[in-house]
């Protein structure tokens, strides 16, 4: 073989490489993925993330000891490298739960707000939300306080957390009405409540409101900021037992009334504890949720420019068998990246895919295998400038949290054309290698 026809192999094979990993992803792709060594340490769970206001990306999560004993931590990454871990706090009667997980939300100048769940009864499902607040960017944390003030032994949870002014709003879905129906019979029973707090930095709790009268009973919510203010997505459950995505606003104090996100009509006569997930970036707010509305499991999608006022028809990402657990980013260019737990011939994975405005999909990859059992929990992801952050429970002998990340491209996740077209015909690399490795 001539030295020219060696180089010419060596260059097509590095070529081939990179196009297999940085253009062409596929659902069995994970080697694009760097991971990254966790902060955790044994027995952790439950990680979330969250990108401050001065773009430090916070990793959240806790640490339950052999005495059950939970410590939350956080830590922050610098040069795609997380710092040591810190404490925000500790207890021996938290409440740990795969699906209603602690969180973090930064507001005013310096202040970090973290949030996470305390047993306040006897009964499994009696908690109560506890927020702490840090004033000096997470060195030091205060005594916890609690957003509601109804003193109920029930359930206080599903939390969401955005800047409100210099303030931070906090919502969470409230079983007090399952205690005063022992006290009332004009109390309707079995009806979960949406309701929401501001809390300063002092930890002063001001203007508590009812969101929803009616909610589904354990999913998720989610809270982003468009110009009008905050904007709440969440599972909303109708007389009918139709529990579809409901979303309001918070406009000069009051929230708006709720609107469904898109009509799926699926009817359900228990929680399914799969919440929606949103974002918003510039004019685009973007809504992502799993739906099984006719039997048919789905991810789906919905875009709105005008500040969710609206919403256009929900795009499909899967119908391969999706469990949910869905999370969202909206990009620069107003495509949202998803991210869902699927499976497939008895094996679990986390996906992402991209989609633009216009409901073009670009080919799904596999961010990690995971597992179908509650306690894999909800992965989680954020970005900062062009790094996509993943971070998901994984599930062993013990559980730990895994981290990775990828760097974002113009064409991330897009199937385009090679770039050795231009050189040698793509169907000719593929017919002729032979020839050429054995000349």
């Amino acid at each position: 073989m001539t030295y020219c026809r060696i180089l010419r192999v060596i260059l097509i094979l590095e070529s081939a490489c990179f196009i297999s990993c940085s253009h062409h992803p596929t659902t069995d792709d994970k080697l694009c993925f760097e991971s990254m060594k966790s902060p955790s340490g044994v027995n952790s769970s439950e990680p979330n993330l969250h990108v401050g206001s001065d773009d430090t990306v916070y990793l959240s999560w806790v640490e339950t000891s052999e005495d059950h004993n939970t410590s939350l931590y956080y830590s922050t990454i610098s040069h795609d490298v997380w710092s040591q871990k810190k404490k925000i706090s500790q207890g021996d009667s938290w409440f740990v739960n795969w699906a209603d997980f602690p969180s973090m939300s930064t507001f005013g100048q310096e202040s970090i707000a973290s949030h996470f769940l305390v047993q306040c009864g006897e009964d499994t499902y009696a908690y109560d939300v506890k927020v702490s607040i840090s004033n000096d960017k997470g060195r030091s944390w205060s005594n916890p306080i609690s957003p509601h003030k109804d003193s109920t032994l029930t359930e206080h949870g599903f939390v969401s957390m955005v800047p409100y002014k210099d303030e931070v709003l906090a919502v969470w879905l409230d079983g007090r009405n399952y205690a005063l129906i022992q006290e009332s019979d004009t109390v309707p029973s079995n009806e979960m409540t949406l309701r929401s707090a501001v809390i300063d930095k002092n930890g002063k709790v001001s203007e508590e409101l009812l969101i929803d009268n009616r909610v589904c009973s354990c999913c998720q919510t989610d809270a982003a900021l468009v110009s009008t203010g905050p904007i709440l997505v969440y599972r909303d459950r109708t007389e009918k037992e139709i529990r579809d995505i409901s979303v309001v606003r918070l406009i000069n104090g009051k929230w708006t009334e709720p609107q469904s996100v898109f009509n799926d009509n699926w009817k359900i006569n228990g929680c399914p504890v799969n919440g929606p997930a949103i974002d918003v970036k510039g004019d685009v707010a973007a809504v992502a949720w799993f739906t099984e509305a006719g039997g048919v499991p789905k991810i789906k999608v919905a875009f709105s420019t005008n500040d969710g006022k609206t919403f256009e028809d929900a795009i499909i990402i899967s119908d391969s068998n999706p469990s949910g657990r869905v999370d969202l980013i909206v990009l620069e260019d107003g495509s949202a990246l998803i991210s869902w737990l699927e499976t497939a011939l008895g094996q679990a994975s986390i996906k992402a895919c991209r989609v633009k405005l216009d409901g073009t999909l670009e080919t799904p990859f596999i961010v990690s295998q995971s597992s179908e059992s509650r306690s894999s929990g909800f992965p989680k992801m954020t970005m900062k400038n062009d790094t996509v952050y993943f971070a998901w429970t994984e599930v062993g002998e013990s559980l730990s949290v895994k981290t990775a990340y990828r760097i974002m491209t113009p064409t991330f996740g897009l199937m385009r054309k090679p770039i050795l077209e231009d050189i040698i015909p793509f169907t000719t690399f593929y017919s002729g290698f032979d020839n050429l490795i054995t000349d």
